[in-house]
């Protein structure tokens, strides 16, 4: 799982670049937020959507195209970042335009909501959740129920 998690792709560019703007720490809500887009594409596959999205080549089509977005974004911001850092002599405070000061809430927030986002907009999860995850669930199980979370009340 390890391997499969790091290879390279969207997601470990991102967290490449998290952490060469942010450090260590700042990548961290962006690898969790991956791990959430990951768990709820587990979710999905449970409920019998992500079967959907790997069988229909519309919804495929849709999800890739949607994921391509969204990563064009996040370079456009990128590039856009480094262009305006460049253009005020290259302070490394000004590498960061546009989002707020490194460890506040929002950062936070806003790297793990890029995470999940590059995680739920990526097919190959969608595919992959259908092919891996139902071998560990036993097979006197309910696949929802062992991959949802425990109610309160439980």
């Amino acid at each position: 799982m390890v391997l499969i998690s790091a290879s390279p792709g969207p997601a470990m560019a991102l967290i490449l670049r998290r952490a060469a703007l942010h450090g260590f720490s700042g990548a961290v809500p962006t690898v969790l937020g991956l791990e959430a887009g990951l768990y709820l594409w587990a979710l999905l596959a449970a409920a019998g959507f992500a079967a959907l999205v790997a069988a229909s080549e519309v919804a495929f089509l849709v999800l890739r195209v949607a994921g391509a977005d969204f990563l064009l974004y996040l370079g456009i911001k990128a590039w856009r970042s480094a262009w305006r850092s460049r253009e005020t002599n290259g302070a490394v405070e000004e590498i960061t335009v546009g989002e707020p000061r490194s460890g506040s809430a929002l950062t936070w927030w806003r790297a793990f909501g890029e995470g999940s986002a590059v995680m739920l907009a990526n097919p190959k999860a969608a595919t992959f959740m259908i092919a891996f995850y139902p071998q560990f669930v036993p097979a006197d199980r309910p696949l929802f129920a062992t991959t949802a979370p425990p109610s309160p009340a439980s």
